[in-house]
């Protein structure tokens, strides 16, 4: 099926759904038959969205409906056996879902000084409330194995995942989720050549030129023509911290982040956002918020348009009509997106548009536990100190249990251009195009966020690449990590 086939079934079945919505002669709303009593409907393999029985894409995330992508058909699919479709299709049976902590606990007691019997019974304790909630857990200890000292590359530490999934019968799917606890020099964070970067005319820059990628660590091989989903060994995540000798205590520090994040593990409720926004990203911003549940507000020139904050330039001290707003707002949203300049300076935390719009100490007003941030370099850690990383200050010093943002430079389209004399508006484009595809998938599917990051990434690459410039595609799909529990 070419593009065009594509685009006129989910056209076809979008123009289907919203009949459904559209306005009555008598003003009665039609009662849809529920998908038991109807065989007008089926359920998506992919994200569970309910779909029309003659649809050939999800028009939710995407995934082919064809006949030769249906579960029932699995006779050409060596991934899952018959019998491993057809529970993820009837849903009669749920399929055990697997979690793997990998750390090395002796590295770990080295950083806090505490003994490495101790980091043991903090995993130890958190695997056993996991599996009370229905996971098949693992601790995959680095310590365990002999590794070759300053050679070690992250090559080595995928290796020894390999090995250990082998060992444990644990089959390759998106279903296991990763959990990687500790930073870049706990367990090294794949280390690329950023493949969109160039030097400046004032030189190298070693903040831009390498991407640290965990995305690396779900593929056994990675196919550039087209990034399978369901050929992923694993989804990952990282709970990161910084290099070196630690002040905080480790029970502050990661027993305290997976007892909260037990509270939530079933899935964290999103039942409204914010987005904030720069003044000159404001179509792409539209773009990442419009499957959010963005609390309605009345525009108001030079703050508020489409119910987005606007270049903010807001202090926690303001006392301000507008700042009282703003901040009343941010102390009762779960989740707070952001389309905001940051910088790599160490001193320069935050993120920012005409002036500071966020800060580290911002971070610790809100109640939100979700920050989906496109901004440069908004969630490095690596080479930084806590109080000069927003990623660790958010997951340590605020309520944040889920991170996603760059570790370099994310790109972007700027909200206008000039062409033949006139100025047109510029679509949403790489960190913006993905970052609203998270979004949704976090906010309306039915994936465990770990599952749901990777699903972004491969669903943005393969509609994405032969639309915007290859290279700048990869490059977005490698720098976006997820920071926080997969599950």
């Amino acid at each position: 099926m070419n593009i065009d086939d594509m685009l006129n079934n989910l056209q076809a079945d979008l123009d289907r759904r919203l009949e459904e919505y559209m306005p009555r002669e008598n003003n009665t709303p039609e009662v849809s038959p529920s998908a038991e009593d109807s065989e007008d409907t089926i359920f998506c393999p992919e994200c569970g969205a309910r779909v029309e029985s003659d649809a050939n894409f999800c028009p939710n995330c995407g995934e082919s409906l064809n006949d030769d992508f249906q579960c029932d058909d699995d006779e050409d699919d060596d991934w899952y056996d018959d019998e491993e479709d057809d529970d993820w299709c009837d849903d009669d049976e749920a399929t055990e879902s697997v979690a793997i902590l990998f750390t090395d606990s002796a590295v770990l007691a080295d950083k806090y000084g505490v003994s490495q019997d101790y980091v043991s019974e903090i995993l130890r304790d958190h695997v056993e409330h996991l599996e009370c909630s229905g996971y098949d857990c693992y601790i995959f200890d680095a310590s365990d194995f002999s590794l070759g000292g300053d050679d070690v590359t992250w090559m080595d530490y995928k290796d020894i995942l390999v090995r250990n999934m082998d060992s444990s019968n644990i089959s390759p799917s998106p279903k296991v989720s990763l959990f990687i606890i500790g930073g870049n020099d706990v367990i090294l964070q794949p280390a690329v050549k950023n493949p969109a970067y160039s030097p400046s005319p004032w030189g190298d820059n070693e903040y831009e030129e390498t991407i640290f990628a965990d995305f690396l660590y779900c593929f056994d091989e990675i196919d550039r023509e087209f990034l399978d989903y369901n050929k992923a060994r694993c989804s990952v995540s990282r709970l990161p911290l910084e290099s070196g000798k630690i002040e905080s205590s480790i029970e502050d520090d990661i027993e305290s982040f997976l007892a909260s994040s037990l509270e939530v593990v079933n899935g964290l409720s999103i039942s409204n956002a914010m987005m904030i926004t720069n003044r000159d990203w404001i179509p792409a911003s539209r773009e990442m918020s419009r499957n959010l549940p963005i609390v309605s507000m009345s525009n108001r020139e030079g703050y508020i348009l489409d119910n987005m904050y606007v270049s903010p330039n807001y202090y926690a001290d303001s006392e301000s009509e507008e700042g009282r707003a703003y901040w009343n707002a941010m102390e009762n949203v779960d989740m707070l997106v952001f389309n905001l300049h940051g910088a790599c300076m160490p001193a320069q935390s935050g993120f920012y548009s005409d002036d500071l719009a966020f800060s580290t100490a911002m971070g610790r007003r809100t109640r939100a536990s979700i920050f989906n941030t496109v901004a440069c370099w908004g969630a490095r850690y690596i080479r930084y100190q806590r109080e000069d990383s927003m990623l660790l200050n958010a997951l340590y010093n605020s309520n944040v249990l889920l991170y996603s943002g760059a570790c370099v430079p994310a790109y972007g389209k700027c909200g206008n251009y000039e062409c033949d004399g006139t100025w047109r508006i510029q679509p949403a484009a790489y960190s913006e195009t993905f970052m609203a595809r998270f979004a949704e998938y976090q906010c309306i599917g039915t994936l465990p966020v770990g599952q749901a990051f990777l699903k972004a990434k491969c669903d943005y690459y393969n509609s994405s690449r032969m639309i915007e410039e290859d290279e700048l595609t990869w490059a977005t799909v490698l720098m976006f990590n997820l920071y926080g529990h997969p599950v």
